[in-house]
């Protein structure tokens, strides 16, 4: 565990970052909640630490959708040389409105069917990344939940690498055309408040705008 913890520190942590209390879209779409004591970015944090791209698939995406890395910094380390967990946003603003659709309206089997379509969509994309890396997901579990007008996609999973485990979830929601991913990364034996800061980051998901 004391490897992973040093790895992440390489890999998150850096100068000139700020803290922050709302986080805002830049397109105007949605904002965020940070939990406190978290640290964030919204540069095109792919060129800033390339080596993000090792535990997060969405480092794959166009980097027109990349919105904020976030990271806590673990008191256990020496100032803010270690992290405990990590969060990455990405925000595709159209193109997924006809699948939602297709879901909500049917019923029965057909919806089933549609759902698992949807589904393995988002599976196969993440496994493809990670295998890029020669990362192996394991355990991976998925639910499609409707929530209003919106489609909320929660995949939970465990990443096998070569300094350790780690727990992955991702919290995908749709809305109208478009889809906020929320990616979220942390050490097995991640105090529960880490967990729970996680939980309340994508349940504080305010839309702005259609």
């Amino acid at each position: 565990m004391r490897m992973s913890i040093l790895l992440l520190a390489c890999l998150f942590v850096w100068p000139g970052t700020a803290r922050a209390a709302t986080l805002a879209d830049r397109s105007g779409h949605f904002t965020l909640e940070l939990p406190e004591g978290w640290e964030v970015t919204d540069q095109d944090f792919r060129q800033v630490r390339p080596g993000l791209a090792e535990f997060f698939d969405c480092l794959d995406v166009n980097a027109a959708e990349l919105r904020f890395l976030g990271w806590l910094p673990n008191q256990r380390g020496e100032g803010n040389q270690a992290v405990s967990a990590a969060f990455c946003v990405t925000y595709r603003p159209q193109g997924l409105s006809k699948a939602g659709r297709i879901v909500r309206e049917s019923s029965g089997k057909q919806r089933e069917e549609a759902s698992a379509r949807f589904i393995d969509v988002f599976v196969s994309k993440i496994h493809d990344n990670y295998a890029k890396r020669k990362l192996k997901l394991e355990d991976l579990s998925a639910d499609l939940i409707e929530a209003g007008n919106d489609l909320v996609l929660v995949l939970d999973s465990r990443i096998n690498s070569p300094v350790g485990p780690f727990m992955r979830s991702t919290t995908a929601v749709l809305h109208g055309d478009g889809i906020v991913e929320i990616a979220m990364i942390y050490a097995p034996d991640a105090p529960k408040i880490v967990t729970d800061q996680l939980d309340a980051l994508s349940q504080s998901l305010n839309w702005l705008k259609n």
